[in-house]
């Protein structure tokens, strides 16, 4: 599927094409973790039973440092930055009764 602009989009269109295909529900749902409850909750209120399979977790590879946790980086601007938009994003879809 590739004309949705939006999780929701993608939700309704891929329903569409699942239908006449008439595969069976549940359908697989893989997306990154952090995606995964406003997916799940847009392919619902499409009409799918999805199960979730979340792929792409973040995670840190060392234990943080009393040094690392006063010291800034950059890479803590793309996590708040993902973070912020899924959070937002969530709140848009519950407001407009997308999820």
């Amino acid at each position: 599927e590739n004309q949705s602009k939006n999780t929701f989009e993608n939700a309704v269109n891929t329903k569409k094409i699942l239908d006449s295909l008439k595969f069976p529900q549940p359908y697989l749902l893989i997306t990154s973790a952090l995606h995964m409850k406003r997916s799940l909750q847009a392919f619902s209120k499409a009409g799918m039973n999805c199960v979730p399979y979340p792929a792409n977790f973040f995670a840190l590879d060392n234990p943080p440092t009393f040094a690392s946790v006063l010291m800034p980086a950059a890479s803590a601007f793309t996590g708040w930055d993902l973070l912020l938009k899924e959070v937002i994003g969530l709140w848009v879809y519950k407001f407009t009764g997308k999820a």
